[in-house]
């Protein structure tokens, strides 16, 4: 039933990176790395994912002969177009002039990732650790690969290495709850969601998370309460509405349940119309 994916967030350019965040609760946190001469420099955290500014060449206006950088940037407009094998092969390019080069390794493992390359994927962001032991969001991503296919304790490791570089990386500290959580461990992952609301009070994803977590246990009353939460923080969040409705379902609330789906439904939820067919009779 849990199905629940975090809404793609804005731009943040920083240190000549610019970095698009997507975060799928069952999957992958993709950060896309464009390299410019042009991009303006931010100080902001990685919880904050503000539009900064990017000026980043169009093809047409690309030069004759390449630099490492224009191809990166490239691959980059490729992967938002959804051209993904497109960006793997410009990113193919820039590996062939610079082995080394992170933001190319980084870039085309996202790539495998969204071609459900896992493998390649994962070898691509090692070499990345492997280059810069330092890059906490390769970490990050790894752990997140692994959590998508299953590797639930490897994932959890990853993570942890993570949080050794920053304490208070808040993006390792959700996913060490997710993978916690999938792996039936809810009281820990209760733990972590709850250090995450410690440093961000309003963290939807946080509360969302921790409601699946009480779900796990049979605790609904908790989870109808962390869900509610969720919907005053964010009233067109479809998945919070779902969930609360199979909250309440599994708690003995047929009626509740299927006005929360009905609201999900007109909200968009793609399960909420099956929902409604198969339990609201």
């Amino acid at each position: 039933m849990n199905s629940f994916i975090f809404q793609p967030n804005n731009l943040l350019i920083m240190n000549l990176r610019t970095i698009s965040s997507l975060l799928l609760l069952t999957g992958i946190q993709i950060h896309l790395y464009a390299q410019n001469s042009e991009i303006a420099y931010s100080d902001k955290t990685d919880q904050s994912y503000d539009i900064v500014q990017t000026q980043i060449n169009s093809d047409t206006d690309l030069p004759r002969k390449e630099s490492p950088n224009s191809i990166c940037n490239r691959g980059v407009r490729k992967f938002q177009k959804s051209d993904y094998q497109g960006a793997i092969a410009d990113y193919d390019l820039v590996l062939e002039i610079d082995p080394k080069n992170t933001n190319a390794l980084f870039n085309r493992a996202n790539a495998k990732m969204a071609i459900q390359d896992h493998k390649g994927a994962l070898a691509d962001y090692s070499l990345v650790i492997e280059i810069e032991p330092s890059d906490k969001v390769a970490y990050l991503h790894r752990g997140l690969t692994k959590l998508e296919i299953g590797q639930h304790k490897k994932a959890i490791k990853d993570f942890n290495l993570a949080l050794e570089l920053d304490k208070n990386y808040i993006e390792a500290i959700l996913s060490r709850g997710m993978a916690k959580s999938k792996n039936n461990h809810f009281e820990d992952a209760i733990k972590d969601f709850k250090l995450v609301l410690r440093n961000d009070p309003q963290n939807k994803n946080a509360y969302h998370q921790m409601a699946l977590a009480k779900m796990g246990m049979g605790n609904y009353v908790g989870a109808k309460k962390d869900l509610s939460i969720v919907i005053e923080i964010d009233p067109q969040n479809a998945e919070a509405f779902y969930q609360r409705g199979v909250a309440f379902f599994d708690g003995g609330s047929r009626k509740k349940a299927c006005l929360d789906w009905k609201t999900a439904q007109q909200l968009g939820h793609p399960l909420a119309k099956l929902a409604i067919q198969k339990y609201g009779q």
